[in-house]
């Protein structure tokens, strides 16, 4: 499903600071992240069940990250994988690659794409076909519209905007900061939970930031953060079936 929680051009050394969560099923098998040796310019974790990813970055400073759209009544069961979106995109950028997906989009289960040159950013959703430039301040996305006022999305928007007022300007802070809040297994209470199908106990269930299930849950946090002298900063940690830390990833680069 995945969250994401982004700051735009709000840290005075941080133009862009992304904090995200990919959740998906366990038994799906998946690559940690790193530089891809079909594509060596393209750095992120991969699907190894359909190919594609779900975060990722080139060394073009181009990036991609996806969200899953969550209403059951609008799923295709043989819909392409939504991953392949944010792949293709990471290795062949274009300028109309809005017109690219707004001509697919039927094809596909809901989605919101955020992608874009890190310098200019747009979220796409495939539902509402809603375009959305983003301009500088702070943005939540998860399984609905942009900034849809779920609890756990408005907390971690508001996490994200007390580390950027109140961190050091050492990456390490940030990170660690942001990484507690990507940790954080709060669980909302019944009045507010959203009602998007799928029952009140799910929706329970989902509705903290880390998600930890039998079968289902966070499987890595990531952490990208690019300078004003557009270096990359990208720190990820994978995280086994029982929610333990597995591994760390991290990667500095300049595009």
């Amino acid at each position: 499903m995945c969250i994401l929680f982004i700051a735009i051009k709000q840290h005075p050394k941080y133009p862009l600071i992304i904090a995200a969560n990919r959740d998906e099923f366990y038994a799906r098998p998946t690559a940690v992240s790193k530089f891809w040796s079909d594509y060596p310019d393209v750095l992120a974790g991969r699907d190894k069940q359909s190919g594609g990813t779900w975060m990722g970055i080139n060394t073009q400073g181009y990036l991609a990250a996806l969200t899953n759209f969550r209403d059951p009544k609008l799923n295709q069961e043989n819909a392409p994988s939504r991953g392949h979106l944010v792949s293709d995109y990471l290795i062949k950028p274009s300028t109309d690659y809005r017109d690219h997906l707004e001509a697919q989009g039927n094809q596909y289960n809901g989605y919101n794409l955020l992608c874009g040159h890190w310098e200019e950013l747009s979220v796409y959703n495939n539902v509402s076909r809603q375009h959305s430039l983003l301009s500088p301040g702070y943005y939540g996305l998860s399984n609905a519209m942009l900034d849809t006022p779920w609890p756990k999305l408005s907390h971690g928007v508001r996490a994200l905007r007390e580390t950027v007022n109140s961190s050091k300007d050492t990456p390490k802070s940030i990170q660690e900061s942001l990484f507690s809040v990507l940790a954080d297994q709060t669980l909302s209470s019944d009045d507010q939970l959203p009602d998007t199908g799928i029952g009140l106990e799910f929706e329970k269930a989902l509705s903290s930031i880390f998600i930890n299930l039998d079968s289902y849950g966070t499987r890595s946090s990531t952490v990208l953060m690019i300078s004003n002298t557009s270096e990359v900063s990208w720190l990820e940690k994978s995280f086994s079936s029982q929610g333990q830390l597995e591994s760390e990833q991290g990667f500095n680069f300049k595009v």
